[in-house]
C-alpha cells in the first residue's frame, strides 16, 4: 500500500537566480496524472545518466491510479537519442498478470492493459527547434495517423514523480525533489496493441539497423512463422518494382498510401529504410498470413521543412505501378481535402486537433 497526502506546490524559474520564480499550485499539477516511482537514488542516477547502464534494468515500485505495482523493472530507452538532451526516455516492465491499467487523457481506461510503459520525455532530442512543444510533435502526429484510419499508437500525458530521498522538495533548488516533469506515454505496438483495436493476430516487427531492416519481433502471431523469414522475404521483394498483383496481395495499400501522405504532411523527416517504423503482418480469416501494414513510430522529428533522411521506405516502389500511383494520389487528395485544408477562420480539422492537445 502507499500513503500519500497529496501533491505539493512547485516553484521554478527559467533562469534560477535571474528570473523570478513562478509557483504552480497542486490544483494545476493534478490536471496531469502523477505516476510515482519509488526507487533507490543511486539506481535512478545510474540508469538515467551512466552510458554503461543503457541496457540494464533496475528494480522499483510504480504507483498510479491508486494501484501499487511492486517489484517492477525500469531502464532508460532509446536508440541514438539517449543522453542527448538531459531529460531521457524511460521504459517500465510489469509482471505477468499485473499489467498496467492505463488511462487516456480524458481518464478513460484503455481496453487492454499494458505489460510495458514507454515514456517519451517531450524533449525533442534531435530537433531543438521543437523544444518547448511539450510533446505536441509526437502526440498530435500519432493521433493524426489514427484519424486517417491507421493502426497508430495511443498516447497520454502524465507527470513523473520519483521518490528516492526523504524530502519531496528542496526550497531554493527547483531541480531537486520528486517532480521530474511532463512525459508522454506511447503505446507499444505488440499483442495488446492488436487486441485494443480488434485486429487479427499476426507478427509485429520493429524495423531497425538500416538497409533492408533487421526485424525486432515484438509479438508472435500464433499461426505465423516463429522465424523472421516473412519479413526478410517481403522487404527484399519490396526493393524492386514487382507486379501490381504482388503489391495488392502483400501490402495494405490504403494504409501505406495514408502513411506516405501523412509523413509528407507532418514532416516526418527521420523516416527511412530500416528505421523509425513498425510493420504488422496481418492474418487472413483462415489463419494464413495476410498483408503487411505499416505502423508509425519514433515521431520526435516532425514539422520540419528541411531534408534530413529520405522520409520514405522502400515500399514506395509500389508507386512505380501506374494504377497504384493514381490510387495514391487520390488518397493524398482525399486527406488534403478532409483533414489538411483550413479555409475557415477556426483553423479547420488540424486547428481543432491542435486546440484539443494544447
Amino acid at each position: 500500500y502507499f500513503i500519500y497526502d497529496g501533491l505539493p506546490a512547485w516553484s521554478g524559474a527559467n533562469r534560477p537566480g535571474v528570473d523570478a520564480a513562478a509557483t504552480f499550485d497542486p490544483a494545476l499539477l493534478e490536471k496531469i496524472p502523477p505516476y510515482h516511482l519509488i526507487a533507490d537514488a543511486n539506481d535512478v542516477t545510474t540508469s538515467q545518466y551512466s552510458t554503461s547502464a543503457e541496457n540494464r534494468r533496475f528494480w522499483g515500485t510504480l504507483v498510479y491510479d491508486n494501484v501499487v505495482y511492486d517489484h517492477i523493472e525500469y531502464k532508460i530507452r532509446g536508440e541514438f537519442s539517449t543522453y542527448q538532451s538531459g531529460k531521457n526516455k524511460w521504459r517500465f516492465y510489469f509482471n505477468r498478470t499485473r499489467n498496467l491499467e492505463a488511462r487516456d487523457n480524458y481518464g478513460k481506461k484503455y481496453r487492454e492493459p499494458w505489460d510495458e510503459l514507454t515514456l517519451n520525455a517531450c524533449a525533442s532530442p534531435w530537433a531543438a527547434v521543437n523544444r518547448g512543444m511539450s510533446g505536441l510533435d509526437e502526440a498530435l502526429s500519432y493521433r493524426t495517423y489514427q484519424l486517417a484510419g491507421m493502426a497508430s499508437p495511443n498516447t497520454n500525458y502524465l507527470h513523473l514523480r520519483i521518490i528516492d530521498e526523504d524530502a519531496e522538495s528542496t526550497p531554493g533548488d527547483q531541480y531537486r525533489g520528486d517532480l521530474w516533469g511532463l512525459y508522454l506515454a506511447v503505446e507499444q505496438p505488440d499483442g495488446s496493441f492488436l487486441d485494443e483495436r480488434g485486429l487479427p493476430d499476426g507478427n509485429v516487427y520493429k524495423i531497425e539497423n538500416g538497409g533492408a531492416g533487421t526485424p525486432d519481433k515484438k509479438h508472435q502471431g500464433k499461426d505465423q512463422t516463429t522465424a523472421t523469414t516473412d519479413w526478410t522475404t517481403f522487404t527484399n521483394q519490396s526493393a524492386s518494382t514487382n507486379t501490381e498483383a504482388w503489391w495488392r496481395e502483400n501490402l495494405d495499400l490504403e494504409a501505406y498510401f495514408t502513411f506516405r501522405t501523412l509523413n509528407r504532411a507532418l514532416g516526418n523527416v527521420d523516416l527511412r529504410d530500416g528505421w523509425n517504423h513498425y510493420f504488422y503482418h496481418s492474418s487472413n480469416p483462415d489463419g494464413s498470413p495476410g498483408k503487411w501494414v505499416p505502423v508509425p513510430w519514433d515521431l520526435d522529428m516532425m514539422y520540419i521543412c528541411l531534408r534530413h533522411q529520405g522520409g520514405t521506405i522502400r515500399q514506395r516502389n509500389s508507386l512505380n505501378i501506374p494504377a497504384l500511383n493514381i490510387e495514391f494520389k487520390n488518397r493524398a487528395r482525399e486527406i488534403l481535402d478532409l483533414m489538411l485544408s483550413d479555409p475557415s477562420t477556426t483553423g479547420g480539422q488540424i486547428g481543432q486537433l491542435l486546440d484539443e492537445y494544447a
